[in-house]
């Protein structure tokens, strides 16, 4: 008699049917394998299984037992709409902030439910399904009217791997596909280990992985959340808070820093305030090969004029008619930098050509200008012309960076995470343009390698200038710390 323990078992029909699966009473099964009869055994010590009966010399390996088990079991939970359980290495996720948000929790592995990536009520499944030239341990349609964009394959993973043949079939006919390693859990259950995938949106997406994630996993996640801050946050807060304020004289000491600075700054004026926003220029400049020793003093010129012009199918920023910049998209980087630390800019990303909402481009800038003879700041934007009626959302832009193209060789600029930003040259001329309508502006000419005038920086006579502003009031505090001693 065989002693092999069947996850699975045959019905008349030639129907594989899992363990796990309740049964009509009296129906006759055979092994899957060898076609010999075969009684369900399910007690509360052994693992479920079905048994042969005597006479049986069934020799099928455990390997594949538990490939055609984990198979079974998975296809019954499809079609049943029953979620599994996946475990995740956390080092195979491409999702970089969902990725380090758990590295930093210190987490290798995590669960995720099947149904979080693959939740279709009305979706088709077939135990080997075929597809192309290739089977598929279990395929899955999203409904009975199934086009082939709408399908996705499982495989089981015990000994071998999907091999690169079937992949490449699977990519070009464009099916996505996941990789399952299934272990035996308790009696008659199995937990999946994700192996490899391509195509499934989920585990790329941090949106969805995040959203998924913290849905099966909130309970746990939540309380390693706080065991992992608590040391490095709230009993660092109150330290410090108990350290700030544990002496009254301390305390006493602050009141009379604020009484004295509030005695210097009550009789601020408007003028004076313009005063602060006036006492330093600012001066903007792109970290370049170029040298810039002596900027501050060199070779200044008024910005009378500026213009975007077209030369060998390339657009060239022209000031007062005849300089450019040593570097157009650098000197753009620098001011959309500058401006946006001083809490004066935020970005405007719009429509693709198309007309498809991807907030894909910035298009713009909306700017905040404090001018002296305003009674409050200009609102004004920065736009490109073509997107002139074209829908936009203002967002905060807090990274500036340039990459080549591998297929042009051609530079261009980004914020953001990786944010294209469209026409840079119309748009250094566009902002340029706006600020001259409300300050002078200063444009430093220098000499290039070919010995002809460039132009490395420019300078913005008028604009609040926040380091400058807060200089005055640290010597406010400093000025009345003196005073008190």
């Amino acid at each position: 008699m065989s002693d092999v323990l069947l996850p699975i078992a045959k019905t008349p029909e030639g129907r594989l049917i899992h363990v796990s699966e309740r049964l009509p009473a009296g129906i006759q099964l055979c092994c899957p394998y060898c076609d010999s009869g075969v009684i369900k055994k399910a007690g509360s010590v052994r693992r479920h299984h079905y048994s042969h009966q005597a006479g049986s010399n069934c020799s099928v390996s455990a390997e594949t037992l538990l490939h055609d088990g984990a198979k079974v079991f998975l296809y019954n939970s499809l079609i049943k709409n029953n979620p599994i359980n996946i475990l995740v290495d956390v080092a195979s996720l491409n999702s970089s902030k969902t990725k380090s948000l758990l590295q930093r929790l210190s987490l290798k592995q995590i669960s995720i439910s099947s149904k979080s990536f693959y939740d279709k009520p009305n979706a088709e499944h077939f135990l080997e399904g075929t597809i192309g030239t290739i089977r598929a341990d279990v395929l899955s349609y999203d409904s009975k009217f199934r086009p082939a964009t709408d399908v996705m394959a499982w495989e089981i993973f015990v000994t071998h791997a999907v091999d690169e043949g079937k992949i490449a079939v699977l990519d070009k006919i464009k099916v996505p596909f996941i990789e399952l390693a299934p272990t035996e859990d308790g009696l008659n259950q199995y937990i999946y280990q994700l192996k490899s995938y391509k195509g499934i949106q989920f585990i790329d997406d941090d949106a969805i992985l995040l959203q998924s994630l913290f849905e099966d996993n909130k309970t746990e996640l939540i309380e390693l959340f706080k065991s992992r801050m608590e040391n490095y946050v709230v009993d660092d807060a109150i330290t410090k808070a108990h350290l700030e304020w544990q002496s009254s004289k301390e305390n006493l000491l602050l009141e009379q820093i604020i009484n004295e600075v509030n005695a210097r700054i009550v009789h601020i004026t408007p003028s004076d305030t313009i005063g602060i926003m006036n006492a330093k220029s600012v001066i903007i400049h792109p970290v370049s090969q170029y040298d810039l020793d002596g900027i501050a003093k060199g070779n200044w010129a008024k910005l009378e004029s500026v213009d975007c012009q077209k030369y060998n199918d390339k657009y060239f920023v022209i000031l007062n008619k005849k300089y450019q910049f040593l570097s157009s998209l650098g000197m753009l980087k620098s001011i959309y930098e500058k401006l946006s630390l001083s809490g004066l800019l935020k970005g405007l990303i719009a429509d693709d050509e198309n007309g498809t909402y991807t907030k894909d481009k910035l298009v713009g800038v909306s700017l905040t200008l404090p001018v002296a003879n305003k009674s409050k700041p200009v609102q004004c934007n920065s736009l490109l012309y073509k997107y002139a009626d074209k829908k936009h959302e203002v967002v905060d832009v807090y990274e500036f960076g340039s990459k080549k193209s591998k297929a042009t060789d051609i530079w261009y600029m980004t914020v953001n995470d990786g944010v294209f930003v469209d026409s840079y040259e119309w748009q250094l001329k566009n902002i340029l343009y706006n600020l001259m309508n409300y300050y002078e502006i200063e444009v430093h000419l220098t000499a290039n390698s070919q010995n002809k005038q460039k132009i490395n920086a420019i300078k913005i006579n008028g604009l609040c200038d926040v380091d400058s502003i807060k200089d005055t009031v640290l010597g406010l505090f400093q000025s009345a710390i003196r005073t008190l001693k």
